[in-house]
């Protein structure tokens, strides 16, 4: 029927608890199919099936796929293999950022940072419902005090100096006197700080360890803990990979238990 309609997409994404990152797509897929469902409908009835009339509930699906959108967004980025736990928070400080932003922009109905619901609204030549714009207004205040709940203090500076020790200019929170010394004799070396542009963080103090070792064990000890569980994951999955029908003699459960 979608092919019949011409539609650049034929079929709808499911969502699991356990592939949570798709729910931002699924949402999008569904948006973008609500005519083909409106047709389907028409002849396989479903007591939900009137949403797709409604311009107050499509307004409201447009938005949570944007939201949705995002929040993936957001999540894909604190994943990989080199991602450390200060990336991950300057991430999620521009985040809260963006939402403070967005909160702004609605009040002026101004929606241009959801494209989905933008281009929604532009195409059906509406006005967003008051109801609809104080309902996005206050789901984004609690999104911003969920995210400060859980990331208390991300605005905090205090390992900055991990981060880039070649742009500091005053003592560190906590740090001893000999430590700051290292720290400043570290950065006016011209050659590390040429070094530090082109290798990874991890990779940078880890090769400072012999020169500066209080500086590289304090800052590996600040960058060991891991940001997501992207490693486990990956790891598991694997593992898991190895278990085809052409090796289904493997037993990998014990280790998996381990």
């Amino acid at each position: 029927m979608c092919e019949d309609m011409g539609s650049l997409r034929t079929t709808l994404l499911l969502h699991t608890e356990v592939r949570w990152l798709s729910r931002g797509k699924m949402l999008v897929r569904i948006f973008e199919l609500r005519m083909e469902l409106m047709a389907y409908f028409i002849g396989h009835k479903f007591e939900l099936s009137d949403r797709l009339n409604n311009m107050v509930w499509l307004s409201t699906l447009a938005y949570l796929a944007d939201i949705f959108g995002k929040l993936n967004e957001l999540c894909l980025a604190l994943q990989g293999k080199q991602a450390n736990i200060l990336q991950a928070k300057d991430k999620l400080v521009a985040f809260s950022r963006k939402i403070q932003y967005w909160i702004s922009a609605v009040e002026q109905n101004n929606f241009e940072c959801f494209q989905t619901l933008s281009d929604f609204l532009e195409e059906s030549e509406v006005d967003l419902d008051m109801e609809i714009r104080d309902g996005i207004k206050t789901h984004l205040s609690s999104l911003q005090q969920l995210l400060s709940d859980y990331f208390p203090n991300l605005e905090n500076q205090d390992n900055y100096w991990v981060q880039n020790p070649f742009k500091i200019k005053e003592k560190p929170k906590g740090f001893h006197s000999m430590d700051y010394e290292n720290l400043i004799e570290l950065s006016s070396d011209t050659q590390l700080a040429a070094k530090f542009r082109t290798v990874l963080l991890t990779i940078f103090w880890s090769d400072v360890f012999d020169e500066y070792p209080n500086l590289a064990k304090q800052a590996i000890r600040i960058l060991y803990p891991l940001a997501t569980t992207y490693l486990f994951e990956a790891g598991f999955s694997k593992y898991v990979a190895t278990k085809t029908k052409y090796r289904n003699k493997l037993d990998a459960e014990p280790d998996m238990r381990i």
